[in-house]
């Protein structure tokens, strides 16, 4: 939905307006547009403006735009031209024509995000420095241009060392949308595999799930992971390759370079704790819930709670532990005795992060009012949308 533009400038905090018709978005918040467009019209959405990328961490370019000419029949046509320079001036990237905004424009004083948002990072051998991103916004209804640019400085990645506790440790997942630093993330998860949290099986599973999915979408740190698996002790190193091995799918060369030993530890681990990672379709277990929530954490995005709303078509299977408290047996009822369970945990967790949560709210409150729902799991959500 689109947001306005006086709100979202002032929500994004950063002096990035080059021109009356648009601004360049640089984030490291790769599910941006996630939060732009899963949200109503009243939701800010909030990302932080970066100046700075390390070497191979990935990031957004996201044009927006603002008052797009309309022709006779309402319609907007807008196409951009990139432009990037490296810090010597040369051409680094270029293309010109890119989708902008075009179709039906209800409101062109809103800000919208365009069609072209890109992700990139920067590879090894790019020379480190500033490098300029310019953007022109061809308007083809009315044949203007505006150019708006920005620049992004590369640096090589730095590892200095950060101490947790468990109290930080805890802080750390739940805020990470809040100051995306997957190199945190590194130390994180070694204060994590080294303490006696990641042998609780109560949130071993979903802890480490946190991490495979901040890794996959940052590949660049895995090999500072590989580095400091040989600091591990022995007992210590099937759960940072459990991470690794879930985070990245070409990992199989690590794996073989183990000790026999250590590769047979690893199995017998990955064995002991199961999945770390979610399978596609209805969450079928109460740790996939967990594991969603993770996600969520992770990488702010809007599919895990679009999942975790499907759960409560669970509710259905209420009345079943009354039935088989009152004495029925069968492997059907253990089965639906658990779903209810998870319909349940659906709606407290829901229902907490709703009350407590700025960005679950917003996508809780979309999902409530745009999504196409059953009329049971609608009726539900309501209980938690309108009593808050």
């Amino acid at each position: 939905m689109k947001k306005t533009f006086t709100a979202l400038f002032f929500a994004l905090t950063m002096s990035c307006l080059v021109a009356v018709d648009g601004m360049i978005l640089l984030t490291t918040d790769l599910y941006f547009p996630n939060k732009f467009d899963y949200t109503l019209s009243e939701s800010i959405p909030k990302s932080d403006m970066i100046s700075t990328i390390p070497r191979g961490q990935y990031y957004l370019i996201s044009p927006m735009i603002v008052d797009p000419a309309l022709n006779g029949d309402g319609n907007a046509d807008v196409v951009l031209d990139f432009h990037v320079t490296k810090p010597d001036g040369s051409v680094y990237f270029q293309n010109s024509g890119t989708p902008g905004i075009s179709g039906k424009v209800a409101y062109p004083q809103n800000v919208m995000l365009t069609a072209s948002v890109i992700k990139i990072c920067f590879d090894p051998g790019d020379p480190v420095g500033t490098y300029t991103i310019a953007i022109t916004v061809n308007d083809r209804v009315n044949s203007t241009s505006k150019e708006m640019t920005r620049t992004i400085t590369l640096v090589e990645p730095t590892w200095e060392e950060k101490t947790y506790d468990e109290e930080l440790f805890l802080s750390f997942l739940e805020d990470y949308q809040k100051n995306i630093n997957p190199q945190d993330a590194v130390w994180a998860l070694m204060y994590c595999v080294n303490s006696d949290l990641v042998k609780n099986p109560k949130f071993n599973q979903a802890m480490l799930s946190f991490f495979v999915d901040v890794f996959r979408d940052n590949p660049f740190v895995l090999p500072k992971l590989k580095e400091l698996y040989s600091t591990l002790d022995e007992d210590k190193k099937p759960y940072l390759m459990m991470v690794i091995q879930w985070a990245d799918q070409s990992s199989y060369e690590f794996y073989e370079s183990l000790p026999e030993k250590e590769r047979r530890a690893f199995l017998e681990t990955m064995m002991e704790i199961g999945d770390i990672s979610a399978p596609d379709g209805p969450l079928t277990h109460p740790v996939y819930m967990d594991m969603m929530w993770q996600e969520f954490y992770a990488r702010g995005n809007y599919k895990p709670i679009l999942r975790l709303v499907d759960t409560i078509s669970y509710v259905s299977y209420v009345g079943t532990i009354d039935r088989v408290n009152a004495g029925e047996e069968s492997e059907e009822l253990m089965e639906n005795m658990i779903r209810e369970a998870m319909y349940g945990a659906a709606m407290f967790s829901i229902g907490s992060h709703y009350r407590t949560h700025p960005l679950a709210k917003a996508y809780l409150d979309y999902i409530y009012q745009v999504e196409e729902l059953s009329d049971s799991v609608r009726k539900e959500l309501g209980k938690i949308v309108n009593q808050n």
